[in-house]
C-alpha cells in the first residue's frame, strides 16, 4: 500500500507540533503540503523523512505566502525533480523509484485563486509530461458538482473539461475538504494519469486550517521497505564466540609503549 496525505496548511510554521503528532498517528509514506508560507531559509524537520520545497517567487520577506512541499520517508527510493517554469500554479515534484516498476511521480500542487481560470491548465499539462505515472495532489481552488461541490465555477469547468480531454481521473473524498464561515466544499483532490490502482480517499477532520488533510491510499502489488526494529545484543553468544575463537599471534598491551608496534 502507498499511503499519501496532502494538506493545505495555510501556514505550517505555527502548526508544526500538531503536524508531527498527526504524522506519528497516520504514518504516511508521503506528505504533500500546500500554502506552507515558508521562506527558503525555513525547513520542516521530521524524523525519517526527507523534505523538498518550492517557494513563491517575489514574496514579501516578512510575510511569506504560497509555497508547496513534499515530505517522503527516507527508506523509499526516490529523487527530487525540478519542474519546468510554471506561470500559473505552484508545484513540488518527487519521483518514487521502485525496482522493476515505472517511476511514480508525486506532485504537490497549489492553484492560487488569482490564477487565470482557463489557461492555468497549461501548467498542469506541463507537469503531466514529466512521467507516465502521475499523482497530482493539492488545492486547485476549483468548484464542481462532479467532485462534491455545491456549484460549478469557471476554474472547475476548466479542470473538468481538461480531465475529460486528456483521459485523467479526478479522485476526491466524499466529504468536504475546505470550510468557510457558512460553507463547506471540496477544492482539495488528486488528479491521476495512467495510475489505475484501487484506492480509498478520506477527508480527515484534524489539524488547524480551513482545509482538512486528505488521506489517499493506493493498494499496490509491491511493498515499501520497513525500518528495522530495535537491535538487541546477544552478549552470551558474543562471549561464546570469543571463547571459541583462535587468536594467532595475539598482541598483549600492558603499557603505552606496547601500542607502538
Amino acid at each position: 500500500m502507498l499511503k499519501i496525505v496532502f494538506w493545505n496548511a495555510n501556514g505550517i510554521k505555527t502548526k508544526i507540533n500538531e503536524f508531527r503528532l498527526f504524522v506519528n498517528k497516520y504514518c504516511p509514506d508521503a506528505i504533500l503540503l500546500q500554502e506552507t508560507h515558508l521562506r527558503p531559509d525555513r525547513k520542516i524537520f521530521l524524523a525519517n523523512y526527507n523534505s523538498y520545497y518550492s517557494y513563491r517567487a517575489n514574496q514579501h520577506p516578512q510575510h511569506p505566502s504560497g509555497g508547496t512541499a513534499i515530505l517522503i520517508r527516507n527508506n523509499i527510493p526516490h529523487n527530487h525533480i525540478i519542474p519546468p517554469n510554471l506561470r500559473y500554479v505552484e508545484a513540488c515534484v518527487v519521483a518514487i523509484n521502485f525496482k522493476n516498476q515505472d517511476p511514480i511521480t508525486l506532485t504537490s500542487i497549489y492553484v492560487p485563486p488569482t490564477s487565470d481560470t482557463s489557461i492555468f491548465t497549461f501548467d498542469i499539462e506541463v507537469l503531466l509530461q514529466i512521467s507516465p505515472n502521475q499523482i497530482l495532489c493539492g488545492d486547485y481552488n476549483a468548484h464542481h458538482t462532479s467532485w462534491g461541490c455545491n456549484y460549478d465555477c469557471p476554474r472547475g469547468n476548466s479542470i473538468k473539461a481538461f480531465a475529460l480531454q486528456a483521459g485523467l481521473e479526478i479522485l476526491a473524498p466524499s466529504t468536504p475538504t475546505k470550510f468557510g464561515t457558512n460553507s463547506a466544499n471540496t477544492t482539495d483532490f488528486a488528479i491521476v494519469k495512467k495510475f489505475l490502482y484501487p484506492y480509498e480517499t478520506h477527508s480527515i477532520s484534524e489539524l488547524s486550517s480551513n482545509h482538512n488533510p486528505i488521506k489517499l491510499n493506493f493498494f499496490l502489488q509491491y511493498s515499501i521497505p520497513k525500518y528495522p526494529g530495535k537491535l538487541k545484543t546477544n552478549w552470551k553468544k558474543f562471549k561464546d564466540t570469543l571463547k571459541n575463537s583462535e587468536f594467532i599471534n595475539p598482541h598483549f598491551v600492558n603499557t603505552f609503549q606496547d601500542l607502538l608496534f
